[in-house]
């Protein structure tokens, strides 16, 4: 699976835990600190589009900035 977490301080919480944690620890956790940048954007693409049945999953804000940040992503991985 792939996480892609919004926030630098998220990621970094996340980060700490993986390791022990069952589920995150076989997870790639990704962070474009905000709004992503051309080289996050292009390593998600490049690693989803190895494997479609990759679950990618987003953990961003509840707030119409959080949606538009994950509206990027979701545009990387439609077809």
């Amino acid at each position: 699976a792939i996480l892609v977490v919004e926030k630098e301080t998220v990621f970094q919480r996340i980060v700490r835990v993986a390791p022990s944690h069952p589920i995150l620890s076989t997870c790639v956790i990704i962070t474009g600190c905000g709004y992503p940048d051309v080289g996050t954007r292009a390593f998600l693409h490049r690693i989803s589009g190895q494997n479609r049945s990759t679950p990618v999953m987003g953990l961003v804000d509840w707030n119409a900035c959080g949606a538009h940040i994950l509206s990027q992503y979701v545009s990387l991985l439609l077809p």
